[in-house]
């Protein structure tokens, strides 16, 4: 990586300008950390389908970092490496370690999908894990197949102590970002020991990374694969990024090119490689400033916090989108919803449904070529497309605040079952509907997270009433959502 001394001096408030050294240095101190007791484990073949790797499960998430999911394995993942290593990486992945769509489609995308924060790649007792969030992500979109690269969470280590180095280098940080680091991010203090939580370590590594201050596994990894694909016997590929995955893609694009230019190749040859083998789709992006070249795709609700912020939407920050980007945007059914608008799994997965089979796409590359030739068809009743496919696809169940989301639904803005079903007909066919139905079943009056919520006529939560549930339940399911955001 290479510093840009000045903007990165101004954004730290510092008057004299560093060394590349002492930046170096600094930043070093502050990139994720394997923690100091991460233990592995071999998982035996079967069930492992790739019997000649070396297939582990990590006593902690940050040991999945940048690497591979290995699907039917209870949460182990193969070395970046192994799968690089093959004659067709990317078709090996596709073929042997993906998980495989319900349609797919005759010629097959080569789609990586990365999740956000907050949620585990291992089983852990309550909380759902990344590989299950993509199934059921696969199974509403019908046709792309999708394989995952873990960026890893501090999420399941509690409060991390750290070196003088590091907790010095975090402070300064922390100053820095202070326009997007919230006021509760202080560290506790225990003698010579300074600890933050896992979360708010994770927060502000997200919020270097958009800097491109820090170098994370994920995104070393990107680079790998941005280089694999644009040489000349490389795979195209179709990047995924959810939340703050979408920073690390961004930032591996940006240094990609910068490294190209500095090969001496020219900068519109860069360009063009890149559009012609990289797809990137942003889910919620967490970030701006994507530079020209890869086939963008942009997902977002117009409410959606993060994007709506930081992130790209047609309304904000369209200039700073990539060129020739396709805009994904609608309006939030949970907009009042505390996080739910950023929610991939209650809804925005629905919308991008609802867009590949308006526009005929049977995959996200495939989407922006048919919006690059035809221009985007939009469904004149597309909002109510939209609330369909929540329903059809029990979208509600994955809601994180379904309570506060649900008070952000007006009586009508979820049609009941057989409505919901009678709309998907209409505007795409009974073989659209009778494979949903196949795969999810008849739709079902919508059921809100773990438990189902008893909804009162005016749409409020009936007080927040959970069928059948004691005090101890109740608060029980209200810490669930926080469990899994991203």
């Amino acid at each position: 990586m290479a510093f840009d001394l000045e903007a990165i001096s101004a954004l730290l408030c510092i008057g004299k300008l560093p060394s590349a050294k002492a930046l170096q240095e600094l930043f070093d101190a502050l990139n994720p950390e394997l923690p100091k007791d991460l233990k592995s484990t071999e998982v035996p073949a079967p069930p492992s389908p790739i019997p000649d790797a070396t297939v582990l499960h990590f006593n902690y998430d940050e040991g999945h970092s940048a690497r591979f999911t290995v699907p039917q394995t209870q949460g182990g993942s193969v070395d970046f490496e192994y799968v690089m290593d093959r004659p067709t990486p990317l078709k090996f992945l596709i073929t042997t370690l993906s998980i495989p769509a319900p349609e797919p489609a005759p010629n097959m995308e080569n789609t990586i999908f990365m999740p956000g924060l907050n949620t585990l790649h291992e089983p852990k007792p309550g909380e759902t894990t990344t590989e299950q969030r993509l199934e059921y992500y696969v199974r509403v979109l019908r046709s792309p197949t999708m394989a995952q690269l873990h960026p890893g969470t501090s999420l399941d280590q509690g409060d991390v102590r750290l070196s003088a180095k590091r907790a010095v280098a975090l402070r300064l940080a922390v100053s820095a970002l202070s326009a997007v680091v919230p006021d509760t991010f202080e560290p506790k203090i225990d003698g010579d020991d300074v600890i933050w939580s896992a979360r708010q370590l994770d927060f502000i590594q997200t919020g270097l990374s958009s800097f491109n201050l820090i170098d994370t596994p994920l995104k070393q990894r990107l680079r790998d694969l941005l280089k694999r694909s644009c040489a000349p016997d490389g795979e195209s590929v179709v990047l995924v990024g959810y939340s703050r995955s979408s920073v690390d893609i961004r930032s591996a694009v940006q240094d990609y090119i910068r490294q190209q230019k500095a090969d001496g190749v020219e900068e519109d040859v860069v360009q063009r490689t890149l559009r012609d083998r990289v797809t990137v789709v942003t889910v919620g992006s967490a970030t701006a400033g994507y530079p020209d070249g890869p086939a963008y795709v942009h997902l977002a609700a117009f409410e959606d916090p993060l994007a709506s912020a930081s992130g790209v939407t047609s309304k904000h920050n369209a200039n700073r989108a990539g060129k020739d980007a396709v805009f994904l945007n609608f309006t939030s059914p949970f907009a009042r919803g505390a996080f739910d608008s950023h929610n991939f799994g209650a809804l925005s997965s629905q919308y991008l449904s609802v867009a590949m089979a308006a526009n005929g796409a049977t995959g996200l590359r495939d989407l922006w070529e048919k919006v690059q030739q035809n221009g985007k068809k939009v469904p004149p009743n597309e909002d109510e497309l939209l609330r369909a496919m929540i329903v059809c696809t029990d979208g509600t169940q994955w809601l994180w605040s379904p309570e506060e989301a649900w008070k952000g639904v007006s009586v009508d803005a979820l049609p009941d079952p057989d409505r919901a079903e009678a709309v998907l007909r209409e505007g795409f066919g009974d073989a659209f509907v009778d494979a949903l139905i196949r795969d999810f079943g008849k739709p079902a009056v919508p059921k809100f997270g773990p438990r189902s919520v008893s909804v009162s006529a005016d749409g409020d939560g009936g007080g927040g009433g959970v069928d059948g549930g004691d005090q101890k339940e109740e608060e029980e399911r209200r810490c669930w959502p926080f469990c899994n955001i991203s």
